[in-house]
């Protein structure tokens, strides 16, 4: 979530914001690859055979600053049947922890190029999120990955918009994202024994991350002032302790399902999830919880615009009743004290998503190079 605490202007809107509670693989290790070679990504995710092919992997690093010859230059060599030069090139807007290119091509041959940031492999597992992606692909919610390269990875393109924060609130928009998350949720196998990446990671190994001194005396102040408010490492504890009493299940969640995340067909309807960085096995409620936190949208976000509960239990009911079809359920019966009883765990999990990307943020303002 970048809205409640932001990932842009990180340390001052946690100071504003935190009362209201984002193990390491880098694939620019490809590099030691021989060409044609392929990997087959390690995962908390049980990924049979058929669901977990081996990726090509092109042993090339993408230069930022000469992107466009490096990006002919790959595609040459893992798509030799494509003429290059008749492909356009555009630079997406909106990252913050990668570079995303566009990449189109005549017919159905477009691509999203995405150039992996510095030490961004410090608090994403690049291994996980690669799974993540072949996953969500198979369940029939997210991208197909064609490659990988030294310092990133191409996708086949999704066609679609990119949605607003109002969208969410249009349910021409908001059911067929009930009913995708539903199907994230139920389609993907889950390993025995599995931790919940919100212990692991978000308030697990991201607190070892935490900076103690920024760049300029006017950042110190302010990450000081946090720190000494608030000990994040208690609060993440107790607040782990109580969320571990809700018995929300364990499922193949997104976890960061902003409105750029969100990719929206207007001829269709159909919706489709990207950007998988912070997927992974998680609790069912903070998923949803998460989700509701970014009607708020990301920069400058409007609190206004979170769901009130009526809006709540008619997507929690739409998402209960496509989890029933989708398990096979006839037929398909969702009571309202089914309703009532996971809006009661989404709502005790709404803080964990403020203090997660509240943490991220603190990271951000050491490691990113934008201004958190």
């Amino acid at each position: 979530m970048w809205n409640s605490l932001g990932r842009h202007g990180g340390v001052d809107r946690v100071q504003k914001s935190m009362v209201h509670m984002k193990s390491s693989y880098a694939l620019r290790n490809t590099s030691k690859m021989a060409s044609g070679s392929s990997l087959v990504p390690t995962t908390s995710i049980s990924l049979p055979e058929s669901v977990a092919p081996h990726i090509p992997c092109i042993p090339i690093r993408l230069d930022v600053s000469e992107y466009e010859k490096g990006i002919q230059t790959i595609l040459s060599k893992a798509k030799p049947e494509l003429d290059v030069a008749k492909f356009e090139i555009r630079v997406f807007t909106g990252g913050i922890t990668n570079f995303v290119i566009g990449v189109f091509g005549p017919g159905a041959d477009s691509f999203v190029f995405k150039i992996y940031g510095a030490d961004t492999e410090l608090f994403l597992s690049r291994s996980e999120e690669l799974a993540s992606i072949i996953t969500a692909a198979q369940c029939g919610v997210g991208q197909e990955v064609v490659f990988l390269f030294d310092n990133g990875l191409c996708l086949r393109h999704v066609p679609g918009r990119s949605l607003l924060p109002p969208d969410f609130s249009n349910w021409r928009m908001a059911e067929p994202i009930a009913r995708t998350r539903a199907r994230m949720h139920v389609k993907a196998m889950v390993k025995p024994d599995v931790e919940p990446v919100l212990k692991t990671r978000f308030l697990g190994s991201w607190l070892d991350l935490l900076p103690t001194e920024l760049d300029t005396h006017e950042r110190n102040k302010k990450l000081r002032d946090i720190l000494d408010d608030y000990d994040l490492r208690k609060a993440s504890s107790e607040l782990l302790s109580c969320l571990e009493k809700v018995g929300s299940p364990l499922v193949f969640c997104h976890n960061d399902l902003l409105v750029g995340n969100v990719v929206f067909d207007d001829s269709t309807g159909i919706v489709k999830f990207i950007d998988m960085e912070y997927a992974g096995i998680n609790y069912q409620s903070f998923d949803i919880a998460d989700h509701f936190t970014e009607f708020a949208g990301v920069d400058n976000p409007d609190y206004s615009l979170f769901p009130n509960k009526e809006f709540q239990v008619r997507w929690l009911k739409i998402y209960l009743e496509e989890t029933a079809a989708l398990k096979g359920e006839d037929p398909v019966i969702v009571s309202d004290t089914d309703v009532e009883r996971l809006y009661t765990e989404v709502k005790t999990f709404l803080p964990a998503p403020h203090l997660t990307w509240g943490i991220w943020a603190l990271i951000q303002a050491k490691l990113s190079k934008l201004d958190f």
